[in-house]
């Protein structure tokens, strides 16, 4: 086919060549688009585990019987281009976030989150307004001795929290402090992971391989 349709082209004007050259381009763009959907990938990054946790979620269906999604279902859902992940309502996640930034921006104060998060290998706090518009953002504060799947339960957890803070003018929510939005973002992380932790590796995921960028700060507390 390149064949025939390069003598025809040798034979046109300089508007037919640069159409054809126009064409096929778009052609192999879109097919090259179309083949990196049907790329099957099973461990997690950022977007992938974004999709995972959100679906499973919102799934109906009662608790100890929840199911993930497997890599071949949100491998179509996925996004080649990078950008925000405002699709699936999350906020700006920002992994491995500083203490200086927590003290600036976090809604709650180091000492809670501390006193909140002891004996865990990360932390969850919610951020105010980013400099750049964002105003949604989460902050998952790392420990030295994290794991990947201390990376999913924060991410999990994060989840929760925006979740929570999103309901909290709800009128059956009823009052409750920034503290108390962590504290139960926290407990429901611990009773709701060892389900999606098997959910995951049923569903074919190889959940010890998290790969959401290297985070730029970890601490000890």
């Amino acid at each position: 086919v390149g064949l025939l349709l390069g003598k025809w082209a040798e034979a046109g004007v300089a508007a037919r060549v640069w159409g054809l050259f126009g064409f096929l381009t778009v052609v192999h763009l879109v097919t090259n688009f179309l083949a990196l959907k049907c790329l099957t990938l099973r461990t997690l990054n950022r977007e992938r585990l974004s999709l995972v946790v959100s679906d499973w979620l919102a799934s109906s269906t009662l608790l100890p019987a929840r199911k993930c999604q497997n890599p071949q279902q949100i491998c179509m859902k996925e996004r080649i281009l990078r950008g925000s992940m405002t699709r699936d309502a999350w906020p700006e996640v920002v992994v491995g976030a500083s203490v200086s930034l927590v003290e600036h921006d976090g809604r709650v104060p180091v000492v809670d989150l501390i006193r909140i998060f002891q004996g865990e290998e990360f932390m969850v706090v919610l951020l105010k307004k980013g400099r750049n518009g964002a105003k949604r953002r989460v902050g998952i504060i790392l420990s030295e001795a994290h794991s990947p799947k201390d990376l999913v339960r924060g991410f999990l957890c994060a989840k929760l929290l925006w979740d929570s803070w999103e309901r909290r003018v709800a009128p059956e929510q009823g009052k409750r402090s920034l503290p108390q939005l962590h504290e139960e973002a926290l407990r429901e992380t611990k009773r709701l992971f060892p389900v999606l932790d098997k959910s995951l590796i049923k569903a074919g995921w190889q959940a010890d391989q998290v790969h959401v960028g290297v985070p730029k700060w970890v601490a000890t507390w």
